[in-house]
Formats: C-alpha cells, structure tokens, sequence
C-alpha cells in the first residue's frame, strides 16, 4: 500500500475539529504539496538542522531516515526507549527501534519537545505521524489550501 493511500487512511479516521473557532489554532502552517499528492512540513531538529517532513496521520511514529539518524547519534541526540514489532505497508512485520528526540520545530514557530520517533531500515523519507500530532492537539489538516493548523506549540525548543 501506497503512503498516499496510508494519509487517504489516516484521514478519515482523523475527525477534523468542525465548527472550532480560528483562535483554536494558534499557528496556521503551510505544507507543500508533491507531484504524488502527499504533503510536506518544513521542520528543524536541533543537531540536525532543516529538513522536511512528510505528513502521515496513518503513521503512528514520525519517522526519521537513517541519515538523520546517524548525525543525531554522532552528536548524542537520541537516546533509545525501545523496540516494537511493526506491520509495514506492505505487511512485513519487522522490529523497529523507537527513540527519544529531545526537540522538534514545525515550521517556523511551533516547537515540540520529548518527540519519540522511529528508524526503519532503508527508508528514503521523514515522516510526521499521528502521535507527534496529537501533541499539538487540537489540530485541523486542510487540502485546499494546503494547511497544518496546531494549538498546543510550545515557544521555544528544550536545550
């Protein structure tokens, strides 16, 4: 299964906020649309720098490519919490190891500390996923235009 079928998934479990007034959300992000329909974040982890995220409310983990992995390793910046057995896309089961971020920045404003995210082996993309998500909960995801409105940022990155 596609990531564009996994997002199409994830949507319609996903209840946006109806009727929730603007003032909800205090910070509105523009995400970028692919040619594949898939929408991405500009995001910054810290020992890192700059990279973009591709949104997946089917995901339960954001996950982290195994370059990102390896500079935030190189500098100390992850530690690991554990392992879970994973279904992929495709229906493999396999471990995937989960670690502790300190720090994530969506955008240029919101700020999410203590972020758990996944390494899967080969992976070519980072993806945002549903439990980073609900830790800016409430949050409403719009397609037109191509939106990602959060509540609960924080104003500045943990160290």
């Amino acid at each position: 299964m596609t990531h564009k079928v996994w997002l199409l998934v994830g949507l319609l479990f996903c209840a946006p906020l109806r009727g929730a007034p603007a003032e909800v959300f205090g910070v509105d992000l523009p995400l970028r649309e692919s040619p594949a329909s898939t929408y991405y974040i500009a995001a910054y982890l810290p020992d890192y720098g700059e990279l973009s995220l591709m949104v997946d409310t089917g995901s339960t983990y954001t996950v982290i490519n195994s370059a990102v992995f390896a500079a935030l390793e190189k500098k100390n910046a992850v530690r690991h919490l554990k392992n879970l057995s994973g279904v992929m896309a495709d229906g493999s089961k396999q471990q995937v190891p989960i670690y502790h971020v300190r720090s994530l920045r969506l955008g240029e404003r919101c700020y999410l500390n203590d972020i758990e995210v996944a390494v899967l082996p080969g992976a070519g993309r980072n993806i945002l996923g549903i439990k980073t998500l609900k830790s800016a909960a409430p949050f409403s995801f719009s397609l037109n235009p191509p939106r990602l409105q959060l509540s609960a940022c924080r104003s500045a990155l943990n160290g």
